[in-house]
């Protein structure tokens, strides 16, 4: 910990930030990045990506994350440990998977997406922006943005 928020403007360092809460990751990237900072992707050696995967700027991939072919990561997305993203994927900004979750092949998480430890998304399921999934759930159908959905198979709460 060097410092709050402004201590960011001054900094002469590239960044990530390490936090999962996505709102946050992007307030915090916008403030660095409007003051000229450069975001760095970091991965760790114990990860496994296949071929054809983009990360984009300010990726963190976390120890045991298997990331499969053709899969696509935005700006600041934050993988934790031990994670699985199938192949074709398309994970949007900013968004957090927590450890043990699992993204199966041609799944959509939008922008700022947040998914609970150990919650599994089926082959082909949207979810929508600033949607939360609990931990444990089970992913079957599509998730409306901004949604929160728990259990098996995974249901909105009311």
């Amino acid at each position: 910990m060097i410092g709050d928020d402004d201590c960011l403007a001054e900094l002469d360092a590239n960044y990530t930030i390490g936090i999962a809460k996505p709102s946050v990751r992007q307030r915090l990237d916008q403030f660095a990045s409007g003051h000229g900072a450069e975001p760095a992707l970091l991965r760790h050696p114990n990860s496994s990506l296949e071929s054809r995967v983009s990360l984009g700027p300010g990726c963190l991939i976390m120890a045991g994350v298997r990331i499969q072919a053709d899969s696509v990561l935005g700006r600041h997305v934050f993988v934790n440990a031990n994670a699985v993203i199938g192949h074709d994927a398309v994970i949007g900004d900013y968004a957090s998977l927590s450890p043990l979750t699992t993204v199966c092949g041609g799944v959509v998480l939008e922008p700022r997406t947040f998914l609970g430890a150990g919650a599994v998304i089926l082959p082909g399921v949207v979810v929508g922006a600033d949607a939360v999934v609990g931990a444990g759930a089970v992913v079957t159908q599509d998730v409306a943005p901004g949604a929160v959905v728990v259990g098996v198979p995974a249901r909105p709460v009311t």
